[in-house]
């Protein structure tokens, strides 16, 4: 099983690496559809 948190949170840095974070996901088991984010 896997724990899933719904949160809103504000990310800043490096817009290269915001980018890469956005496009892969942010956190772990990524390839698993986890880490997904929606800019809001």
């Amino acid at each position: 099983w896997h724990r899933c948190v719904e949160m809103v949170f504000e990310a800043k840095g490096n817009p290269e690496l915001l980018e890469i974070g956005y496009k892969a996901g942010f956190g772990a088991k990524n390839s698993m559809g986890f880490g997904m984010v929606k800019v809001v």
